[in-house]
């Protein structure tokens, strides 16, 4: 039995004996009279709220009659001036009237101008949009020359919205349009509301009604009641939802009260709805207590577990948990990954210095074979060309015995160096291949190039001016390069490409060293095998 089920266990067993021993407390249960007052009395907010409401659509109506019902105003729909919109219209308007929205129309719904708050700025483009989104229902709702006001849920969200006919001070003649001023149900605006009517209230649209409710068929329930619906959440606290009807008419709106049930919590009823209460806590709880302690314990810890079995199963060790937490959990994952980034670090390290040269810093045997092979299987794939050099100091041994091996060391490296430096492309290759032997991988490169580019070694090399006073070449230390190359064919080998130019090396150390020399190609005379090579060092 795992850990989480036996403390889940543990816990359900101590809040059913909890339960137990509370319910013998019981001695009555609700009076139904009770409940009937508290839920006419609970209805009775609704109205209160319906006035409350019925007062601010009345003063933002006023505002609008002000606005729209005005000389200025009637010219400006017909004759639009940046006078007028500089005069009144700026951010500093809107936030006398405590206004998000205001927008002129003509009749035939074409807006002349429009603007929405955004922030400390009025932004027209934004304030077209919203009232394309409001036109509709405003002309639907714009029926005689007293106006109308109401709510209505746009993309900005609830917005208290106020129309009326745009018309001469005198209020003669037809109408030019309508004047459209919208302010969104902020939380001041919710706020302000909740204090003249002392309810904790909430107004949102139909579709979040499951959200307000925590039910998700509480739609059906509230549609079949005939009053407000009075929903019992717990002993001490019920709901009160209704449908609100919007600018149009339509009950696009709900509203939700949450009030305290002080009342009804007297005497031996108090006890009976505080174990009711009691168990619903109880158990939620026991479901709480079990998700947080699944998500901050056992499914880290799992998770854990899964990782370190992947990771075991699969060898991709560069996996990470990058758990962000603080706690005891995320330093363990923590530790874990750094760790793993030990372990990544030293293997990587060992690669490292499985493929190096420690002497001269440059790859090894090993790494160059497996480069060869690369390059060999590259070659058969592009059709391009891949040349080989060998590159031997002449008279190494002599060097060595005359100056020492530390001397001999530094002269490898110093060669090396000149190598690196002249085959400096990201695709060569470039390795130590024994002794005082080097060895390069050149792809797509030709036997022209690649023979200039050995040509470039030796001279450099002497230009070193290395002295080597035992040398039967010159004063100076050398190198005899053999060089080869191929394209695609299927009858040659790699192995048979570094034959080449093992060849051509051993060619070039029998003609007088200090020298570089192009293999022949496979079956023209001259064509060695490396068994037939003078010893190394000579």
């Amino acid at each position: 039995m795992s850990i989480q089920t036996r403390f889940l266990l543990g816990l359900g067993l101590v809040l059913v004996a909890s339960v137990i021993v509370l319910s013998m407390a019981v001695l009555t249960y609700t009076v139904p009279r009770l409940v009937q007052w508290e839920t006419r009395e609970a209805q009775d907010h609704v109205r209160r709220v319906s006035r409350a409401l019925d007062r601010e659509f009345e003063h933002l109506l006023i505002y609008a009659r002000e606005w729209s019902v005005w000389d200025d105003s009637f010219r400006f729909v017909q004759e639009p001036t940046q006078e007028y919109i500089d005069a009144n219209l700026g951010a500093a308007s809107f936030v006398a009237a405590t206004v998000d929205l205001l927008a002129y129309l003509r009749d035939d719904g074409q807006v002349v101008w429009a603007g929405y708050k955004a922030g400390d700025v009025v932004d027209p483009d934004q304030g077209r949009a919203l009232v394309g989104e409001l036109r509709p229902q405003a002309q639907q709702a714009l029926r005689d020359e007293h106006g109308a006001a109401g709510i209505l849920l746009t993309s900005k969200g609830l917005m208290e919205v106020a129309v009326h006919q745009i018309r001469d001070s005198r209020e003669q003649g037809p109408p030019q349009g309508m004047m459209v001023v919208g302010r969104l149900l902020s939380d001041d605006f919710m706020q302000r509301l909740r204090a003249q009517t002392e309810l904790d209230l909430k107004i949102v649209p139909v579709a979040e009604l499951p959200a307000l409710a925590g039910q998700p068929d509480i739609g059906t329930e509230l549609d079949a009641a005939e009053e407000p619906l009075v929903r019992f959440i717990s002993p001490s606290k019920l709901q009160l939802l209704a449908r609100l009807h919007d600018l149009v008419g339509q009950t696009s709106l709900v509203l939700g009260i949450d009030l305290s049930r002080a009342v009804f919590l007297q005497g031996r009823q108090i006890l009976t709805y505080t174990i009711l209460g009691t168990v619903a806590l109880f158990f939620l709880t026991l479901a709480i207590a079990g998700l947080l302690l699944r998500r901050m314990v056992f499914a880290p810890v799992a998770e854990l577990a899964r990782h370190a079995f992947e990771l075991r199963n699969s060898g991709e060790y560069t996996r990470r948990l990058n758990n962000p937490r603080n706690d005891e959990i995320g330093k363990l994952a923590q530790e874990f990954d750094a760790l793993l980034d030990r372990i990544n670090a030293q293997a990587e390290e060992l690669k490292r210095l499985s493929f190096e040269d420690a002497l001269t810093g440059l790859k090894n045997r090993r790494y160059f074979d497996e480069q060869l092979r690369s390059a060999w299987a590259l070659l058969q794939r592009t059709n391009q060309p891949l040349s080989l050099l060998i590159l031997d100091v002449d008279d190494f041994k002599r060097y060595n015995d005359r100056y020492g091996h530390q001397q001999g060391d530094a002269s490898l490296h110093a060669v090396a160096q000149v190598v690196t430096d002249v085959l400096r492309r990201a695709v060569d290759t470039v390795a130590r291949y024994g002794g005082e032997e080097f060895a390069a991988i050149l792809p797509g490169t030709s036997a022209e190039d690649a023979q200039a580019l050995a040509e470039r070694v030796r001279t450099e090399v002497m230009a070193l001016g290395m002295r080597h006073e035992t040398s039967q070449v010159a004063g100076i230390v050398t190198v005899t390069i053999g060089v080869a190359s191929a394209g695609a064919r299927s009858d040659m080998e790699a192995v048979e490409l570094l034959r080449l130019a093992d060849a051509a090396l051993y060619t070039g150390k029998q003609s007088g060293k200090n020298t570089v020399v192009l293999a022949p190609e496979p079956g023209q005379k001259g064509a060695l095998d490396r068994g037939e090579r003078e010893p190394s060092g000579t």
